[in-house]
């Protein structure tokens, strides 16, 4: 499967790996084409109508666009220079193997999209018209037959001829891609969410190759949940670890998150659902939440997580995206002696996807059926059955006279019809349109598909297996409530689970785990975790999280003296009888070592118990040992100081340069001394200095706020008198490692 991050782009194209396969690559096409049919020619027609038509409803029609677009890339490109660097790149991986794999390259798997026409017009967004779902195969190829208002097909006539670029060609596509080694933490609570808005953002766009010939202002909707973020009312981390993630991956994570955290407030919180008018994209639009909002959300995903990436290519119709002169495209008729309006051709395709579905589905028949009445009071009728199999679904064409101008409206019913099975057709409801271009939808003909994956470190002496139960039924489609069970374990970490039900596949399906574990003892332990919705989709992947991704981890830190220290043993135990897991370690800290600390990690299986316990032995340099009882800690609060200076370890420098040594004073002695009444401990040294060498007293504390310190100073005269100086504070620093002491001068003598 395609995997992030981004692998590398070369000539502008972005291209992944493939996380199983490694001589193969994915690569993103850059934007949409125009189709070129065999005369060399754009399969691109626009017919704008002298005499616009009345349709009963606000706007009259102005034109009929229809054209052919898709997601492809330059093959020359692909082959002259992309692929030979993929080749260099795997055989530089490992010079010293002499048969490096076949390099192999694809484009990127879409799973999901729609194809939109928009129009702008002076950089503000009028419309968009929604045209269905792209073939989501080879070259998502979409045809575009669609009539326009009448304002519409002006502005698009301008455009063309004017180069104004008032009209674009979208596609919004989803790919699915595995997670690297990152963290994806997601919160939203209901306590603290009081208002949802959703803006509006303006992007300046002046890539050619992203939007089309011309720069302009993209006015498109913020997130809800990224508003609300910047508000502090949604928490969103990604955890990244080691990994090296571009921006550009970041980016399309943060847009996957918050497009979830998106639909739970739309569902949860919002009243009223989403606007498509200009000023949807200009001005900004707010919703008060439901008063009685009790959801929280919740998002957590890490590793072999799938995830879905949005993906929107676009090209501004105009002379580059057609290849022609504009004009040569543009057909003025009048609809009422236009032999091409008067006989509807529908061109006829199916969404079924054959390869997934295609062993257990015989056939798609679409009943196409025209019948409009004429002026003279007969009717104009027409029926035809069109036939899709996996060996025959390429495009079909349903013909009819149409009775007026105007009068081109048509329906269609459609039956799946199963090679085997308890059920031998399934009726989809009957619909009726004006599409030149129809697309039979079928995108789920009654499969249950699902790919349970864990990741497989997770098994190992405690964990053995993780069973998962499915459960769906749907008794208004007559389809039974069936429970079925897969298995994952260290040989297999990812499992389909597949039925058909010959229904379609639109309501929840339920799915809850159970953990096969194995105690102190050997002995065989099931842990059953409750049943979880997961909504219907074509093709699901729900990753199963381990019992184990909470985790214990505690930071040990030693502080202690090691000028009376030579070693430091800390004994961690940890104790859960009710899940029967039990944990004990021993740490061992040296002088060598210094202060650096040492971690306890182990994973949990009941996240809310964290108590443990401790003792320490502290092995001093006198060959003495002082032993410490059991402590226990009721929360593991993630660091713990040990040692015999839970406050640290203050070195001290004291440097007698200002004392006149060698001059008038022959030797200097320093009486330091450090007590703690609270702790019972008391610090003292003797320095004797000589000639100007500092020297450093180590002060071990209990508690790092108490600070004073006394010392007395014997100065040595050359005359062998002696002066004092005794009585003399001062403070160490609070929670430092370091300090100085000067000596002040002797005292004048008598």
């Amino acid at each position: 499967m395609l995997s992030i991050p981004v692998y590398d782009q070369i000539e502008g194209i972005t291209l992944y790996k493939d996380d199983e396969r490694r001589g193969h690559f994915f690569y993103l096409p850059r934007r949409p084409r125009v189709v070129v049919g065999t005369d060399g020619k754009p399969e691109f027609t626009f017919y704008r109508y002298q005499n616009p038509i009345d349709r009963g409803g606000p706007e009259k029609g102005g034109g009929y666009l229809l054209f052919t677009t898709s997601v492809q890339e330059d093959q020359q490109l692909l082959d002259l220079k992309v692929l030979p660097r993929l080749r260099a790149a795997v055989a530089a991986e490992d010079p010293t193997d002499p048969n490096p794999p076949p390099v192999t390259l694809s484009a990127v798997p879409f799973t999901g999209g729609s194809v939109q026409l928009i129009f702008v017009t002076n950089n503000q967004f009028l419309k968009a018209i929604t045209l269905g779902r792209p073939s989501l195969g080879g070259d998502q190829t979409a045809s575009v037959a669609v009539e326009l208002t009448e304002d519409g097909a002006q502005l698009l006539y301008e455009g063309l001829m004017h180069g104004a670029g008032v009209a674009a060609i979208e596609y919004d596509l989803t790919y699915q891609a595995r997670l690297p080694a990152i963290q994806v933490r997601g919160h939203i609570s209901s306590t603290e969410v009081k208002t949802a808005t959703m803006g509006m953002t303006a992007d300046y766009v002046a890539d050619t190759s992203t939007w089309g010939d011309n720069s302009h202002t993209d006015h498109h909707r913020t997130s809800i949940s990224e508003v609300m973020e910047n508000q502090g009312l949604v928490h969103l981390e990604i955890l990244k670890g080691d990994v090296d993630l571009e921006q550009e991956d970041e980016n399309a994570i943060r847009t996957w998150a918050f497009a979830q955290m998106d639909e739970f407030v739309k569902k949860h919180f919002m009243s009223g659902g989403s606007i498509e008018t200009p000023e949807d994209r200009k001005d900004a639009w707010m919703q008060y939440i439901h008063a009685d909002a009790t959801n929280d959300f919740s998002l957590d995903v890490t590793m072999r997580d799938v995830i879905a990436y949005p993906y929107n290519p676009s090209a501004q119709i105009g002379a580059q995206f057609l290849g022609v002169d504009p004009k040569t495209v543009v057909v003025d008729i009048d609809l009422q002696d236009a032999p091409w309006y008067r006989n509807l051709d529908v061109q006829a395709s199916t969404s079924l996807d054959w390869n997934r579905f295609g062993d257990v589905v015989h056939s798609v028949v679409a009943d196409f059926r025209y019948d409009e009445p004429r002026r003279n009071g007969t009717r104009s009728t027409a029926a035809e059955s069109l036939t899709f199999t996996a060996a025959d679904n390429g495009t079909k064409n349903f013909k009819a006279h149409v009775a007026e101008v105007g009068l081109d409206a048509y329906s269609v019913g459609v039956t799946v019809n199963y090679k085997s099975g308890p059920t031998a057709k399934l009726e989809l409801g009957r619909v009726t349109t004006n599409k030149r271009a129809y697309t039979v939808e079928v995108p789920n003909p009654g499969l249950i598909d699902v790919d349970f994956a864990v990741d497989p470190g997770v098994f190992g002496d405690k964990l053995s297996s993780i069973e998962i139960e499915t459960r769906y039924g749907d008794p208004a489609r007559k389809v039974g409530d069936v429970t079925e069970t897969v298995v994952l374990n260290a040989a297999q970490s990812v499992k389909s689970y597949r039925r058909w039900i010959y229904a379609p596949f639109d309501r929840p399906l339920q799915y809850r785990t159970t953990y096969v574990l194995q105690n102190a003892a050997g002995d065989e332990q099931r842990s059953t975790g409750d049943w979880v919705v997961q909504e219907a989709a074509p093709k699901m992947f729900i990753t199963v999280h381990s019992p184990f991704d909470d985790m214990f981890s505690l930071r040990v830190i030693p502080s202690v003296d090691w000028t009376t220290v030579s070693s430091a043993v800390v004994d961690l135990e940890y104790d859960d009888d009710i899940e029967d897991l039990h944990q004990q370690t021993t740490l061992s800290f040296t002088a060598e070592g210094g202060n650096s600390f040492q971690d306890w990690r182990f994973p949990l299986l009941d996240a809310n118990r964290r108590e443990f316990r401790y003792r320490q032995t502290l092995l001093l340099t006198n060959a003495g040992r002082e032993s410490g009882d059991w402590v226990t800690v009721s929360d593991n609060p993630g660091t713990l100081v040990v040692g015999n200076a839970p406050g640290g370890v203050v070195q001290l420098q004291v440097d007698p340069a200002d004392t006149g040594l060698g001059v008038d004073v022959k030797r200097v002695i320093a009486r330091l001394g450090y007590t703690d009444p609270a702790h019972g401990l008391v610090r003292a040294a003797t320095l004797v200095f000589r000639d100007e060498t500092p020297q450093t007293w180590s002060v071990a504390r209990a508690d790092p706020t108490a600070n004073a310190y006394r010392y007395d100073v014997d100065y040595i005269m050359t005359d062998n008198t002696r002066r004092s100086l005794p009585g003399q504070h001062g403070e160490l620093p609070a929670g430092g490692l370091s300090d100085y002491l000067a000596l002040p001068v002797p005292p004048v003598g008598p």
